[in-house]
């Protein structure tokens, strides 16, 4: 999901939604590059990081976070795995049982 490699002609992107007892599930699924274990679990680290006033790169996935967390509080779960090494998955869940906060 960081980027597009446009010499490939199979790039996917699938997206599901769905609610389940309160609780909205959306997963974005890739099939491009996949992360290391290693930096599965640097990227889900970095996820919970503040952004940093100089921070220009890679916010992407931190600014989803922060927004979303900022909303649901402890509602809301973010999670980033690696398919095999072809793709990376993105689960995000919070409860919406309440609306915004």
């Amino acid at each position: 999901m960081h980027g597009v490699n446009f010499s490939r002609v199979d790039n996917a992107l699938s997206l599901k939604a769905w609610r389940e007892a309160g609780i909205v599930h959306v997963k974005i699924v890739d099939n491009g590059r996949g992360l290391s274990p290693e930096a599965v679990k640097a990227v889900n680290q970095k996820l919970k990081q503040p952004l940093a006033a100089e921070q220009q790169h890679s916010i992407g996935l931190q600014n989803v976070y922060s927004r979303m967390h900022d909303s649901f509080r402890d509602g809301f779960k973010m999670t980033i795995n690696s398919n095999d090494q072809q793709g990376v998955t993105v689960l995000l869940q919070f409860d919406d049982r309440e609306g915004v906060k």
